[in-house]
């Protein structure tokens, strides 16, 4: 059991969080992003106010952040591979775009995140890039219970 826990005090502030975009919790996304890669998500949004005070800006007026693998990996208690997974199902997902030729580093350097966020009016598809996710081609059907039963007890 967890130790030096005390009551609820609604005067104490936590000292390290951050606001889930609890939408990604939900369907379709979920289907898609491990809820660790919605953890790192929303650190990047965290991050994205931290980067306009400091003038991470591109020539484009776009903010950007930068966020190593190794603080992703330790952000959620991964290892390095995991993370990189969790990051793939960001950009996959076209929650953070990453410019093309960095793609692909095998360093541990800076590179810039570009953070894309969830439209108010937004509907429920999801643009994928790649179908590299198992679910990503998955159609739902409504099925009657005893009917599919039936013919898998047939086989």
């Amino acid at each position: 059991m967890a130790q030096n826990l005390q009551d609820y005090n609604p005067n104490r502030k936590p000292k390290n969080y951050i606001q889930l975009e609890t939408d990604l919790l939900k369907e379709p996304w979920n289907a898609l992003l491990d809820v660790r890669a919605v953890v790192i998500y929303s650190q990047l949004i965290k991050l994205c106010a931290v980067s306009e005070k400091n003038g991470w800006i591109d020539e484009n007026g776009k903010i950007f952040v930068k966020y190593s693998i190794d603080e992703m990996a330790a952000l959620v208690g991964v290892t390095r591979k995991t993370a990189s997974k969790f990051k793939h199902q960001l950009i996959d997902t076209g929650l953070i775009v990453i410019p093309g030729e960095l793609k692909t580093t095998k360093s541990n350097h800076n590179y810039p995140i570009y953070v894309k966020q969830l439209d108010d009016g937004q509907s429920n598809v999801i643009p994928i890039k790649n179908n590299k996710n198992k679910f990503n081609n998955f159609q739902q059907n409504d099925y009657e219970m005893s009917e599919l039963e039936n013919k898998l007890l047939e086989n």
